[in-house]
C-alpha cells in the first residue's frame, strides 16, 4: 500500500498548487465540450482540437475528467492557489492521471488473467460515455416509470409525478448545459410542483464541498481500484457552493440520476418495487418489439402453459417472420457497480456472470419446453429459433470470459434440471440492451430474423455485442435508422404542463 500510494503522490502534490474552483470550472468546460460539443473557453482552447473525434484521437476522454474532478475536490485548496489558465495546465493534470492509473496497475501483483478482467472494467467505464444520453433514452425511462406501481413509487419517493420529476430534471440539465452555476432557491414555472418541493428536490441531489470530500475519502482507494471507485456525484450530481449557489460539474449525471439511477431508488423499496419493475420492463420491451417490427414481424406475448397444478410462464415475447422465431426474455436487472470495478475482489465480478448464467438457465429451460411442443400458444414449425435476453442497460459482459464463466457451468446447470446441455451450442444466446434490440428489429424488417441471428451465431460473432455486430454487418440498412418507439413519450414529457 505504501509503495502504491507513492505512485499517487505526484498527482496529489500537483493539484495542491491549483485552486479548486478554477479546476472544477475547467473540468466542467471539457465535459460540456466532450458530451455536448459546447465550445471551449478561449483560454482552454486547443488549436488542433476541433471536434469530439479529434478529442478521442488525442486521448481526451470524459472518464479521466471525472477522475480529475474527484482529485481536485480531494486535494486542491478552496482559497488561493494557481488557476487552470490554459490547455497546458489541464493537459499536465490529465497526463498525471493517466500515468498514475498506469503505474498503479503496473505495480499490482495479481493473477495472470487479471488483464482479462481489466477488459471488463475498461468496457464498462468507457461505453456509457461513448454512447451518451439522447431523447430516446430519457423518453424510454419516462414511459417505464409511468407504469402501474412505479408511478406511485416515484410520487411517494419524490413528492411529484413522474412527468413533473422529469420535466424539472430536464430543465435543470438544460440550464447546466449552458452554465455551470445556478442561483437558489429556484422559482418553478414549468408545472404545478411548488417552489418548496422543487427546492427540496434540488437539496436531495446536492452535496456540499465538505460532504462530497468526505464521501470521496471514504471511498478512496490507492490500489488497482484507484481509477474505478464509485463517484458519489452519480447519486448527488449537484454541489452546493453556498446557500445561494449550486454547481453541476457533470450534466450527464443529472440525467442518468432520473433515468437508470431511479432504478436503484425503486429497488430500495424491496418487494414493492420489484413487484412492478419486472412487468413494466417486460411491457417496455414488448412495446419496442411491436413498434420496431410493425411491418413484417409478428409478436406473441407471454402465456401460461403446463398442467393446471404446475403452471409455468413462457418466454416473455416471441418475434417471428417467415424465416424464424426470436425468443425474447426481458430482464429489469442492472449490473452492480462492484461487479464492474473491483479487481481486488474478483468474486464481485464473477457474481455478475452468475447472474447472467441464471438468466440464461431460466431462458433455456422455457425454450426447451417450447421446442418440445409444451407451449400452448406456439409450436415448432421447422423454422430457425433464436434466443435473446434484453436488458434496459448494456451489461457489456460477453466476450473473453463467456466460455468459462457462463457456458461451462451453464451446461452443468442445464443437465441438472433435465435440459440438453448442448442446447446453448445449438442456439447461442444474444445478450443485449433494449436500444440494440430495437436497432436489430429495424434491420429484421428490411432483411429477415434468420439472416441476422443465424449470422450472429457463427464464428466469433457470439462474443460480439449485438450493436457491434449489426452496425458492422448491416451498416447500410441502419443508415436511416432513428428510434421511434418512444417519440410520442418525449412529446408528452416536453409538452405536458402537469
Amino acid at each position: 500500500m505504501t509503495n502504491t500510494y507513492s505512485l499517487y503522490k505526484p498527482l496529489r502534490n500537483h493539484l495542491r498548487q491549483f485552486n479548486m474552483y478554477s479546476g472544477l470550472e475547467a473540468a466542467y468546460s471539457f465535459m460540456q465540450f466532450l458530451d455536448y460539443n459546447r465550445p471551449l473557453p478561449d483560454k482552454l482552447r486547443i488549436n488542433r482540437l476541433f471536434t469530439k473525434s479529434h478529442a478521442m484521437k488525442y486521448g481526451i476522454v470524459q472518464w479521466e475528467f471525472e477522475t480529475l474532478i474527484r482529485e481536485i475536490i480531494l486535494n486542491s485548496p478552496e482559497q488561493g492557489g494557481k488557476e487552470f489558465k490554459n490547455w497546458s495546465d489541464v493537459a499536465k493534470a490529465i497526463n498525471l492521471i493517466k500515468r498514475t492509473e498506469n503505474d498503479i496497475y503496473g505495480a499490482h501483483d495479481g493473477p495472470d488473467d487479471d488483464v482479462l478482467f481489466e477488459l471488463i472494467r475498461i468496457a464498462h467505464r468507457q461505453f456509457p460515455w461513448q454512447t451518451g444520453i439522447n431523447q430516446e433514452h430519457v423518453a424510454r425511462y419516462h414511459w417505464l416509470y409511468r407504469q402501474v406501481g412505479l408511478i406511485t413509487a416515484v410520487r411517494d419517493t419524490f413528492g411529484m409525478s413522474v412527468t413533473e420529476l422529469f420535466q424539472i430534471s430536464v430543465a435543470l440539465s438544460g440550464h447546466f448545459t449552458n452554465s455551470p452555476v445556478m442561483n437558489v432557491p429556484v422559482s418553478n414555472s414549468l408545472n404545478s410542483v411548488s417552489n418548496l418541493q422543487m427546492n427540496n428536490y434540488i437539496n436531495e441531489l446536492s452535496y456540499t464541498i465538505a460532504t462530497l470530500r468526505e464521501k470521496y475519502k471514504e471511498l478512496e482507494s490507492h490500489n488497482v481500484n484507484w481509477a474505478y471507485t464509485f463517484n458519489p456525484l452519480r447519486g448527488h450530481p449537484l454541489i452546493r457552493l453556498s446557500d445561494s449557489k449550486i454547481f453541476c460539474p457533470i450534466t450527464n449525471f443529472l440525467l442518468r440520476r432520473i433515468t437508470s439511477g431511479l432504478y436503484f431508488d425503486i429497488i430500495k423499496l424491496g418487494d414493492t418495487g420489484s413487484k412492478f419493475l419486472g412487468p413494466a420492463v417486460q411491457g417496455l420491451i414488448g412495446k419496442v418489439a411491436h413498434t420496431a417490427g410493425r411491418e413484417n414481424l409478428r409478436v406473441l406475448p407471454e402465456q401460461k402453459y403446463g398442467a393446471k397444478k404446475s403452471r409455468k410462464d413462457s418466454i416473455d415475447w416471441i418475434v417471428s417472420d417467415e424465416t424464424g422465431h426470436l425468443f425474447v426474455e426481458a430482464k429489469a436487472a442492472q449490473i452492480r457497480f462492484r461487479g464492474i470495478s473491483d479487481l481486488m475482489d474478483r468474486e464481485q465480478i464473477r457474481k455478475e456472470f452468475d447472474r447472467i448464467r441464471g438468466f440464461a438457465l431460466q431462458a433455456y429451460q422455457t425454450l426447451s419446453d417450447a421446442l418440445c411442443g409444451r407451449y400452448s400458444h406456439w409450436q415448432p414449425d421447422g423454422k430457425d429459433v433464436f434466443l435473446t435476453v434484453v436488458t434496459l442497460e448494456d451489461w457489456q459482459s460477453f466476450g473473453v470470459h463467456v466460455e468459462r464463466e457462463v457456458l461451462e457451468p451453464l451446461a452443468r446447470d442445464l443437465q441438472r434440471v433435465g435440459v440438453d446441455p448442448k442446447l446453448p451450442n445449438k442456439i447461442p444466446m444474444t445478450f443485449c440492451p433494449v436500444a440494440d434490440f430495437e436497432a436489430a428489429l429495424y434491420v429484421a424488417n428490411k432483411k429477415t430474423i434468420a439472416e441476422i441471428f443465424q449470422r450472429k451465431s457463427e464464428g466469433e460473432y457470439p462474443q460480439w455485442s449485438l450493436a457491434n455486430f449489426i452496425y458492422s454487418e448491416f451498416g447500410s440498412e441502419l443508415q436511416e435508422f432513428t428510434p421511434v418507439t418512444f417519440s410520442a413519450e418525449w412529446d408528452r414529457l416536453t409538452n405536458q404542463s402537469t
